[in-house]
């Protein structure tokens, strides 16, 4: 793991850097078809995550542009959105929120895993989940329910719909992450 992490993070000329963002953009489309519906949430459990955590490990403030790339590619129709969906439909859809909370973890993790102490990993990749990603995602949800219910869900609903059912697996995933190495040495 620490060669592929000396690898990834090498100083690189600019074109490298493009090149790596947009493997990693590839990556978290892979990571988004694994994926479980719930029956009361139109919010899938994805992989994602783990692509958009990883990409701000490995590239640092590059993970900006590879989110940004998933993102805007998936709405302009290149379906690696959860369920090999894309298009702007998904991105006014109740996962939209959540896919815009992807560019702040990215950027966040970027910014700050290799200074983060081993110990402390774990609590900022879940503040990234649950705080940078979730906020956005409640929101886009609360958006959508909205427009295509004709009103306004309650806290209890969208903590059913957007929160709960999330919270085990991102606790879990953040475990795992905390593991990688950063690229400081």
């Amino acid at each position: 793991m620490d060669t592929i992490v000396k690898t990834l993070g090498r100083t690189d000329s600019i074109y490298s850097k493009i090149v790596k963002s947009l493997a990693f953009a590839g990556l978290i489309g892979l990571l988004a078809q694994v994926k479980f519906y719930l029956p009361w949430t139109p919010v899938p459990i994805t992989g994602s995550t783990v692509g958009v955590v990883l990409t701000g490990i490995f590239l640092g403030q590059w993970a900006l542009l590879s989110v940004g790339t998933y993102i805007l590619l998936g709405a302009f129709g290149l379906p690696w959105f959860a369920g090999w969906n894309g298009g702007f439909a998904a991105i006014l859809g109740p996962t939209g929120g959540y896919l815009l909370g992807f560019i702040l973890a990215a950027w966040f993790i970027g910014k700050v895993y290799e200074n983060i102490e081993y110990k402390k990993r774990f609590a900022y990749i879940l503040f990234a989940h649950v705080f940078l990603v979730y906020i956005p995602g409640i929101l886009g949800l609360v958006l959508w329910y909205k427009f295509t219910h004709n009103s306004m869900p309650g806290v209890w609903k969208t903590t059913i719909m957007g929160v709960l059912p999330f919270i085990p697996g991102d606790a879990l995933k953040s475990a795992i992450l905390a593991g990688v190495p950063s690229k400081k040495y």
